[in-house]
């Protein structure tokens, strides 16, 4: 554990914790980085209305699914909240983009979709949750100032 001074109150954050606004930007970020690479590679133009509207229906997909985790009182940080949040992210995304979006979800679209989605989504949290592991492990050996001496 280690305590941050944040705009003059102190916080304690644990191995593993991720602030829930640091978590939902990485997740904006994991989104916009997949349609963004897609683009790129299909020499679609980058501009920030392309990028708008292809993201549009993930990122709308990935609001509901934060919401139903919050309302739930889930941690939308955690390793397991992330696999709720790529599947959900992904196939509400697929529905909405077919269906509101009225654009392609060709086969092959809807794997690399799934592929590169999970990666980013739940890879960032498989990052903190391997780290915070290391952290403890690291302590553990080392144990209390106490038994330090």
């Amino acid at each position: 554990m280690f305590v941050a001074e944040i705009r003059g109150t102190r916080r304690c954050f644990y191995p593993g914790h991720v602030p829930r606004w640091i978590a939902a930007l990485l997740d904006v970020v994991a989104v916009v980085a997949f349609v963004a690479l897609g683009r790129s590679s299909h020499s679609e133009a980058l501009s920030l209305a392309g990028l708008l509207t292809t993201s549009a229906p993930f990122l709308i997909a990935l609001a509901l699914v934060w919401v139903v985790l919050l309302a739930l009182r889930r941690d939308p940080a955690s390793l397991l909240a992330g696999v709720a949040v790529w599947l959900g992210t992904w196939g509400l995304g697929m529905v909405m983009r077919a269906t509101v979006f009225s654009a392609g979800t060709a086969v092959a679209f809807v794997v690399v979709a799934a592929v590169s989605l999970g990666v980013t989504l739940i890879g960032w949290r498989l990052v903190v949750w391997a780290g915070s592991r290391a952290s403890l492990g690291r302590r553990g050996r080392a144990g209390t100032p106490a038994e330090r001496g």
